[in-house]
């Protein structure tokens, strides 16, 4: 017997009652009785049933552990992130500084703007 002439014979065995679904006991003892195989393939359905559990389950722990390694590069970029943009604020900090200097003018302002700029440098290395 194929899968599907399982089922439905199976499903034949339960009916509908104003409680819900009931199934005939005796005409299921019966039926396994004279059909010993749909056991067998019962107990082969449960097998796969089992099987299929316990790969759904180290699936969803693989996966798991991988939402967290994400995470985990999701914090370490964004860090990185913020460093760059206070890195960033610092240097323009830095260029401001530079050209005020610069509009004053004054006995200097050449290595004044030349420090700035170095150490507007120094935090990209």
């Amino acid at each position: 017997m194929s899968d599907k002439r399982y089922l439905s014979d199976l499903s034949k065995l339960v009916v509908d009652t104003e409680d819900g679904k009931r199934r005939h006991y005796q005409a299921t003892l019966d039926y396994l009785y004279s059909n010993l195989d749909v056991l067998d393939w019962l107990i082969e359905q449960a097998e796969k049933v089992e099987h299929l559990e316990q790969e759904a389950e180290e699936e969803i722990d693989r996966l798991e552990k991988r939402y967290e390694f994400v995470l985990q590069i999701e914090n370490e970029l964004r860090q990185e992130v913020q460093q760059i943009q206070q890195q960033l604020h610092q240097v323009r900090e830095s260029i401001y500084d530079a050209l005020d200097l610069l509009k004053r003018g004054g006995v200097g302002t050449r290595s004044q703007v030349q420090q700035l700029l170095e150490k507007a440098l120094e935090g990209e290395k």
